[in-house]
Parts: structure tokens; sequence; C-alpha cells
């Protein structure tokens, strides 16, 4: 089964999301800061990230960057 990470801090749109997400078949982890994202990752590695661009904790290119500098 597929695994999707959603990295946001806006609790209602992570609930939308996952919810939406695991009826449509797949798994869904859902992390509210950066950091807890880069760790997400590295724990269970999604197939698909879904975050916001705009982050209060890390600038969204950056995280982006730190995901890509992640994934082996």
């Amino acid at each position: 089964m597929q695994r999707i990470l959603v990295i946001d801090d806006i609790l209602p749109v992570t609930r939308d999301l996952r919810r939406d997400f695991a009826a449509a078949g797949y798994i869904v982890d859902v992390a509210a800061s950066g950091d807890a994202g880069l760790a997400a990752v590295r724990k269970h590695p999604p197939d698909l990230v879904v975050l916001d661009r705009p982050r209060a904790d890390m600038d969204g290119v950056r995280l982006l960057q730190q995901l890509h500098d992640t994934d082996g």
C-alpha cells in the first residue's frame, strides 16, 4: 500500500487530507512541523509528500531540499 506524508501545522487541513487520502486507500502519516516531517520520512519513507510552502518553522523550499537530501 502506498504511503503519503502530509506536513502542515493547520489541524483542519491535516485532518481533512488524512481522511480523504485514507478513504482512497492510502496509508497517511501527518507531521505538524518541518522537523517532524523529516523524522517521519526517515522512519517510514513515503511515496508522496504534501506540504504547505510557507512554513512557520522552516521555509518550504528549504524543507524540500532537506527531504531530497534524506532520500537514499
